[in-house]
């Protein structure tokens, strides 16, 4: 039985990157060409899903202008920590510096973890945060999700839950020329993912601003259970 796991492409996605379903492994599967580059040899599954796991591996669009500043955004991904990240330490998910990027922190106190996201308004470069608590644990899929409306709300959700929201008067999103695209690091860079990331997709719409569901993978053959976007190849998942 084949999962079913591909996200809808239509007009709105800017970039949809599945490491190697279907096609190459830095492709983007979106239509619009933004391929990945790969920096510090991180190890890509072929089964489908990014790995990240030590200083200085990450996958980048380097030449970011190519993405339409957009009003409406969506940024996503589901991810699995192989560890947590220490009190104050980030680990880097997916987004672009200026613009909606999302990351992982650790935290004194509990819960102990943070999914933080960060954006620019359009009141001359202001990085605004948005910091939602969450409790983690290590081996285990998140779908992780940004929404933002302009000049409305910035919607934040684990899981298809909606965990906090924030007003915003934040317009255009995407509008630097320089700043990198970056799965797998946060900028500045140097707070890289240590795990895999998968299913990666930008879209120019308000996909989610109320509860959701995100799709799943049912277990693999011989009970092996999959992670979203993870081929099983001979009852083995990556």
């Amino acid at each position: 039985m084949r999962p079913f796991h591909c996200l809808p492409i239509d007009p709105n996605t800017q970039a949809y990157y599945r490491f190697g379903e279907r096609q190459s492994l830095l492709a983007d599967q979106s239509g619009n060409g933004r391929s990945l580059t790969a920096y510090g040899a991180p190890t890509l599954c072929q089964q489908g899903g990014q790995f990240v796991r030590a200083s200085g591996q990450y996958l980048a669009r380097a030449s970011a202008y190519s993405l339409s500043a957009v009003g409406m955004a969506t940024l996503e991904c589901w991810c699995r920590l192989d560890t947590l990240p220490a009190s104050a330490e980030y680990y880097g998910l997916c987004g672009q510096n200026y613009n909606l990027r999302m990351a992982i922190r650790g935290i004194t106190g509990a819960p102990t973890y943070q999914l933080l996201v960060s954006y620019e308004q359009s009141s001359g470069g202001t990085q605004n945060v948005i910091v939602a608590w969450a409790s983690l644990a290590a081996a285990t899929w998140y779908h992780v999700a940004a929404t933002l409306v302009p000049n409305d709300r910035l919607y934040v959700f684990i899981n298809g839950v909606l965990v906090d929201s924030s007003s915003t008067t934040a317009d255009l999103l995407f509008k630097y020329a320089s700043a990198e695209l970056l799965v797998g690091d946060f900028q500045p860079t140097g707070h890289y993912f240590n795990g895999v990331i998968d299913e990666v997709r930008l879209s120019s719409a308000a996909r989610y601003t109320a509860a959701f569901a995100p799709r799943r993978y049912a277990e693999g053959r011989r009970g092996v259970a999959r992670g979203p976007g993870l081929e099983i190849l001979a009852g083995v998942a990556a």
